[in-house]
């Protein structure tokens, strides 16, 4: 039951207000704060939703006059568990990093004067997509495509942050009305993701996860966790929206991981004769035992679907099938559709579901200025990373929408093999370019590295490319908050000292350039990802790599950006550190010592030391 905290009339579960006065509804709450206000600005309204670690509030923000979600750590919990605090803690901190319009917002967190540790997160009014694959059986290839895309762009962004979900499934995806008319998707609960490096994914301490919709990996005790663990738990969603069923019933998590590692899912076409046998592929592909066979990432997943979906005719047999699941596209076909124009649903209230994300650690850059003192006194890490304009922390950005699309990105699922084809031409590696960083401490003492070596918290640094031919730079890197920002086009910022992206072949390049800025770092960063584009021509699309450098990309442009990488995937190079040298060098290959002429996406890491 349900009760009205202002008149106290009792009302079923399924009630979301009261008829009386229209005040939000509250489960009983055993840890009585509905009523009392916290922090001197919360005022806690209803208890809306209770789970295993945490319990979720409805809250009136007296400050800015706003209903806001308000999520405490079970106090049984906290009671002096440290541990436990600090990962309620850790998941606060990775949750306010992310910031995607398809992820719920976080706003605060903290602790209150009764040692209540809280997050609060934006006030969501909809429904799960539990709820509304409960209420309609099958969904329409439409809207599926609609929703995966939304879905996909919410993991492409957490996954550039190296943060894996782990818990995706219907019930932590909630579908929201927005004023305009239009249907937004807010996936919900990171609150078990972890956190990937660049070289080593997230090792498996226990089954994490919903078992039916948990990849075959997590069930291993050991095994490495990374971005297609969700790309398999989308595939479990993919399937179950479009058959209204679970790909493997089973009543006991060891038939369920025997079903998973012995036998496909049954045939989408064998319950839904509408859909194209490319949809049907590429579920199979996603529900892979093995991830090595799985799409490589969401957004891959989202555009095939939808080229699918748009020409039907096209793909109607297996043979058609690989065809889109190999990455290969017509022109025709390889637009998804711009964010929020799928015609909005009326929204059906039950209960609100708000849950908290997990941390993540992304980068943020900034440039530094040079100091006027002669012998300047060594300062704390944090002052030689105070943040300059915008721009240049614009520095360290659009790696979030890229950091794993980028670090990860791999050759398509299933390539094509025409059978008329001939034998290919035995690949070789060219060189690209090198690079290196000129890497400056506290002290004034500067040092190269080719990038590989991990950086103390008062090192800045800056740059260095020499390409074989001359050509053009581009970089893109999250801001602070992980907004994808580009970083250098065609319209350099002037306080980089940069005046044109252009690079001559077998010249030093530097970026920053000059003595008086260098890259820095703030306190509270354990990484830093950039994604450099090279090309022997200008770029002319996406459009924004000839605007001014330092602006943040609205959601077409991040979806011209994935696009764009999906479009060049084929050409992703390798990255090798010069034998006994301070340089990383650039190959890419080129079939028989031809091959097309770039562009190529070069992304490069950044790891910080340990505080």
């Amino acid at each position: 039951m349900k009760y009205c905290p202002h008149c106290q009339q009792t009302y079923p579960k399924s009630q979301r207000f009261c008829l009386e006065d229209g005040q939000l509804l509250s489960l009983e709450d055993p840890f009585y704060l509905v009523g009392r206000t916290l922090l001197d600005k919360y005022r806690i309204e209803a208890l809306v939703g209770v789970g295993g670690m945490g319990a979720v509030y409805g809250a009136h923000h007296l400050t800015i006059n706003r209903r806001v979600a308000f999520k405490i750590l079970l106090p049984h919990l906290a009671l002096g568990n440290e541990r436990t605090l600090n990962l309620f803690e850790r998941e606060a901190k990775m949750a306010g990093q992310l910031s995607h319009e398809n992820i719920v917002d976080v706003k605060d967190a903290g602790r209150t004067q009764d040692k209540i540790a809280y997050i609060v997160m934006e006030w969501l009014e909809g429904h799960t997509l539990e709820d509304e694959i409960q209420e309609a059986g099958q969904l329409s290839l439409e809207r599926a495509a609609e929703l995966l895309r939304q879905i996909a762009a919410a993991l492409d962004a957490a996954h550039a942050g190296r943060i894996v979900h782990r818990d995706l499934k219907p019930s932590n995806v909630m579908l929201v009305q927005r004023p305009d008319g239009h249907e937004t998707v807010k996936v919900l609960d990171f609150g078990i993701a972890k956190v990937t490096s660049d070289t080593t994914a997230s090792p498996v301490s226990m089954i994490m996860g919903t078992p039916h919709y948990a990849s075959p990996e997590q069930f291993r005790l050991g095994e490495s966790i990374d971005q297609r663990s969700d790309i398999y738990s989308l595939g479990v969603i993919l399937y179950q929206m479009l058959t209204g069923a679970l790909p493997f019933q089973a009543s006991t998590i060891s038939e369920l991981i025997r079903l998973q590692a012995t036998h496909p899912p049954p045939s989408l076409r064998q319950l839904r004769r509408d859909v194209p046998a490319a949809i049907d592929q590429l579920i199979n592909s996603m529900l892979a035992s093995d991830p090595a066979k799985r799409p490589q990432s969401a957004g891959e997943v989202a555009a095939a679907f939808w080229r699918a979906v748009k020409e039907p005719d096209r793909f109607k047999t297996a043979a058609d099938a690989t065809i889109i699941t190999s990455g290969r596209q017509s022109a025709a076909t390889d637009e998804m559709p711009p964010a929020g124009n799928a015609p909005g649903r009326p929204t059906v209230a039950d209960e609100q579901r708000v849950t908290a994300m997990p941390p993540t650690e992304p980068s943020s850059a900034t440039v530094t200025e040079p100091s006027t003192k002669v012998e300047p006194a060594p300062e704390p890490a944090h002052k030689h990373a105070r943040r300059p304009p915008r721009l240049l922390v614009a520095g360290v950005a659009a790696g979030v929408v890229l950091i794993l699309l980028v670090i990860l990105w791999p050759t398509p699922v299933i390539p094509p093999s025409p059978p008329s084809s001939p034998s290919p031409t035995p690949a070789s590696r060219a060189e690209v370019m090198r690079y290196y960083l000129e890497v400056s401490s506290n002290g004034g003492r500067t040092s190269r590295q080719a990038g590989g070596e991990p950086l103390a918290a008062d090192q800045t640094f800056k740059f260095h490319f020499i390409a074989r031919e001359p050509g053009y730079l581009y970089i893109v890197a999250p801001d602070e908050k992980n907004v994808p920002t580009t970083f250098l086009t065609a319209q350099p910022m002037p306080q980089t000292g940069v005046k044109t992206n252009r690079v001559e072949a077998g010249v030093d390049y530097s970026f920053p350039s000059g003595a008086g800025s260098n890259i820095g770092i703030t306190r509270d960063e354990d990484h830093m990802a950039f994604t450099v584009i090279f090309s022997p021509t200008p770029l002319t699309a996406p459009t924004f790599f000839n605007t001014r450098a330092g602006r943040g990309l609205n959601a077409t442009e991040q979806n011209d950006l994935m696009l764009f990488r999906q479009q060049h995937s084929r050409g992703a190079p390798e990255i090798t550190r010069e034998p006994g040298g301070a340089q990383s060098v650039v190959l890419v290959t080129t079939p028989g010592g031809g091959g097309e002429r770039g562009p190529w996406i070069i992304d490069i890491p950044i790891e910080i030391r340990s505080r």
